[in-house]
């Protein structure tokens, strides 16, 4: 070939140092042509949450291993401090590309991962996931009728405390 195209959508980003420098050999000879300095304008990074996925439910306590991946074409991989989490309900969370917490509260988190490259430039990425507050409560009530107990009525009465995701279903048995 004798021609190239290059697009630099897909090159790191320089001020006004950028040169392209073209050399052109017939297999004795070589030619150089270097092109006069111009800019590459500098690329903003991306951020993408691995895990947990969106809508994930955890319980109360329950360890959350946080993990996302940030790059940015003029710096390469993000790490450390350039990462952020934070969460709608509990605030920062943590630096870095991956993350464990067990002090979440309970409620319908919005989890943000932030990447920053070294321009300040930023990109994000939000999951939500549910932290369930707590346990349904159960109340049981058995209305016994004459002695030995025979049973006649058995109430169920299971609620959703503060903070839960709801009840899904109310099972029971008889033995």
């Amino acid at each position: 070939e004798t021609r190239i195209v290059a697009n630099f959508d897909d090159l790191p980003g320089c001020s006004n140092g950028c040169v392209i420098r073209v050399l052109a050999s017939d297999g004795v000879n070589t030619g150089i042509g270097i092109s006069h300095n111009f800019n590459v304008p500098s690329k903003v990074p991306s951020a993408e949450i691995l895990f947990p996925g969106d809508g994930t439910t955890f319980q109360t306590q329950q360890l959350v291993w946080l993990q996302g991946h940030g790059f940015d074409p003029d710096d390469g991989f993000l790490t450390g401090a350039a990462l952020n989490w934070e969460s709608n309900l509990d605030g920062f969370l943590g630096s870095g590309d991956e993350l464990q917490v067990s002090d979440l509260s309970g409620g319908a988190h919005v989890i943000t991962f932030t990447a920053t490259d070294a321009e300040g430039n930023t990109a994000s990425d939000a999951a939500t996931i549910h932290v369930d507050g707590s346990r349904p409560a159960m109340d049981l009530i058995v209305v016994p009728d004459g002695v030995p107990s025979r049973c006649v009525e058995v109430t169920i009465d299971a609620t959703d405390e503060a903070g839960g995701s709801g009840l899904a279903s109310v099972e029971y048995s008889l033995n």
